[in-house]
């Protein structure tokens, strides 16, 4: 059992990236949304 609690904090840590990529792609979005209304 502790060896699987070992394994857990990576899988916290690949859902973290993956959020973070996920946050990346929104501000991205709304930059070019914002580049598009200005032009």
């Amino acid at each position: 059992m502790g060896r699987t609690k070992r394994s857990n904090p990576m899988d916290l840590h690949a859902q973290r990236a993956n959020g973070f990529q996920g946050r990346c792609k929104v501000l991205i979005s709304l930059f070019w949304w914002h580049l598009f209304e200005l032009g």
